[in-house]
C-alpha cells in the first residue's frame, strides 16, 4: 500500500522521467559549418523577380549551373567532396538598379530542416541590373542520407522552401 507521500514522489518521478524523454526526443539546433565559393552581384541567367535557392548536392547538379555562376566558381563545384559536403546558392533576385548583393549569415539544422539565413545589402543606386548571388559549400555534419526541407531566411521571413535527398 503507498502511502500519500509515497505517491507523489512516484507521480513526480514519473512526469521528471516524461519530460527528461520529450527533451531527448527534440532534435537540438546545430550550426552548420560553410564557406563561400562565390559572391557575385551578377548572375547572367537568374532574372526571376523572387529570390531562390538552388542546392547542389552531386557533380552531375553542379554541371547544370553552367551560365548562372563564373566559370571559376562551377569548377570549385565541380571539385567539392560530395561525401563531406553539398552547396547552395542563394539567389537575391533581379535588380532593376546595382544592389550591393546577399549575404548567406548562418545555416542552422534541427533534425530533418535547415534554414539558411541571408541579410539583403542596400541598393546602390547606380543603373545597372543585378541579380545577386552567394554560393556556399556546407559541411555535413552529423547524419544525412535523408529528405530535408530547407528554408531560405531573409530578414525573418522564409521566402523559399524546398524539400531535396540530401545522401
Amino acid at each position: 500500500m503507498f502511502t500519500r507521500s509515497r505517491k507523489w514522489r512516484v507521480l513526480y518521478y514519473l512526469l521528471f522521467l516524461a519530460v527528461v524523454l520529450l527533451g531527448a526526443c527534440t532534435p537540438q539546433k546545430e550550426e552548420l559549418p560553410f564557406e563561400t565559393i562565390e559572391q557575385a552581384d551578377y548572375s547572367p541567367k537568374y532574372e526571376t523577380r523572387e529570390s531562390g535557392l538552388i542546392i547542389v548536392a552531386s557533380t552531375d547538379e553542379a554541371s547544370q549551373l553552367d551560365g548562372w555562376i563564373s566559370p571559376e566558381a562551377l569548377e570549385q563545384l565541380r571539385e567539392v567532396d560530395y561525401e563531406r559536403f553539398f552547396a547552395a546558392v542563394v539567389f537575391l533576385s533581379w535588380q532593376p538598379t546595382g544592389h550591393e548583393g546577399i549575404r548567406v549569415e548562418r545555416i542552422v539544422r534541427q533534425g530533418n530542416a535547415v534554414s539558411i539565413y541571408a541579410l539583403v545589402g542596400r541598393p546602390t543606386g547606380e543603373t545597372r541590373v543585378s541579380s545577386p548571388y552567394h554560393l556556399v559549400k556546407i559541411q555535413k555534419v552529423g547524419r544525412w542520407s535523408t529528405t530535408i526541407n530547407f528554408a531560405l531566411v531573409i530578414e525573418e521571413t522564409t521566402v523559399v522552401s524546398q524539400s531535396r535527398y540530401i545522401p
